[in-house]
């Protein structure tokens, strides 16, 4: 990650006039797990597989995608409707507002398999960094999520014990790895009723609520089958 990139974190945060403000110590340390969790950039030699994004958009057709430089979005970043999605950051950042989420994977009513979201880059600025809403056997993995409402939400379509929708809209079976969330204003990782989800390698820090939440599950415990391998989560 280039050295510009705190600075131009700061401006960003002044500019969207979010709620929060993420300490230079904070920030220090964030470049810090950039360089321990070893992001290495995709081979330029599959770029003929894959279709290049430039502008903040819609995927709705199955296959290979990469980001080809920063985005800064009023609305939802890239909008992922359909299953058997590849997307690279690439190193790039996209840059959102409170109002919705840098990714949104959502299928509008039906389910969403095999979905990836591969990393290095960066989530900023959103309601949620990744949205997961009724994804299934799918993985996010080297992204960071730092400056949104919630870093990564694993979510179905309403949070409510008593909802008979969290148990068929749930995200499920999905696996999270070597990803960072740092100085979201409320979580970390926030998981809605969604089962046998694995979270492994993370590191979860400076959230002003808490670092993993695991709410609304459907049958009336913590959700079944949720697996954490050495993910860090330590307060500021």
């Amino acid at each position: 990650m280039k050295n510009g990139f705190l600075t131009d974190l700061v401006a960003k945060n002044r500019r969207n006039k979010l709620k929060w403000r993420v300490s230079s110590a904070l920030l220090a340390g964030i470049a810090l797990l950039f360089a321990l969790q070893g992001f290495t950039l995709a081979d330029p030699d599959n770029d003929h597989k894959a279709t290049a994004i430039n502008d903040c958009s819609s995927i709705t057709q199955a296959g290979q995608y990469f980001l080809a430089n920063d985005l800064t979005c009023l609305a939802v970043g890239i909008s992922i409707t359909v299953s058997d999605v590849k997307l690279e950051l690439r190193g790039h950042t996209i840059a959102g507002t409170l109002s919705s989420s840098v990714i949104l994977v959502n299928g509008g009513g039906a389910s969403l398999f095999k979905i990836e979201i591969e990393g290095p880059g960066t989530v900023f600025g959103g309601m949620a960094g990744i949205e997961f809403d009724d994804v299934h056997h799918s993985w996010v993995h080297n992204v960071v999520a730092v400056g949104n409402g919630d870093g990564i939400d694993i979510g179905a379509s309403a949070c409510s014990t008593n909802n008979p929708t969290i148990a068929a809209t749930a995200s499920t079976e999905n696996v999270f790895s070597d990803n960072v969330a740092a100085a979201n204003f409320f979580c970390g990782i926030s998981v809605n009723g969604g089962n046998h989800n694995s979270f492994i390698h993370n590191n979860l820090t400076g959230m002003d609520r808490m670092e993993l939440k695991l709410e609304c599950p459907a049958l009336g415990t913590l959700p079944l089958g949720t697996l954490l391998t050495t993910t860090q989560r330590s307060a500021t």
